[in-house]
């Protein structure tokens, strides 16, 4: 995974700066941490890969959350969970509780 071309196209710029300060593999998999909240968010939709992607603004702490996003993706009906997966995966799953 090319997490910096990616990033420029898919993260918001907070998420974006926390990438800078780390190393290659950090960067990494920091960037695919963010990506599976957003991908999970996008099928759980229907929007998929139309989602937008970069309104889409994620805290990774202790507990993951979406902080900011647009309707349907408001962040007050968002849960976010990281999935316990194999070495070498990274899964979210993505629970909404609203109507579409």
């Amino acid at each position: 995974v090319r997490a910096d071309g990616l990033a420029h196209k898919f993260l918001t710029a907070a998420e974006q700066a926390t990438l800078a300060p780390l190393g290659e593999s950090e960067r990494r998999a920091r960037f695919l941490r963010y990506w599976t909240c957003k991908e999970a968010m996008s099928k759980a939709t229907g929007d998929g890969l139309s989602a937008p992607f970069r309104e889409l603004d994620v805290a990774l702490t202790d507990t993951i959350a979406l902080v900011q996003g647009p309707t349907p993706y408001e962040p007050s009906r968002w849960r976010l969970h990281m999935v316990n997966a194999p070495a070498g995966f990274v899964a979210t799953v993505a629970l909404w509780s609203g109507d579409r």
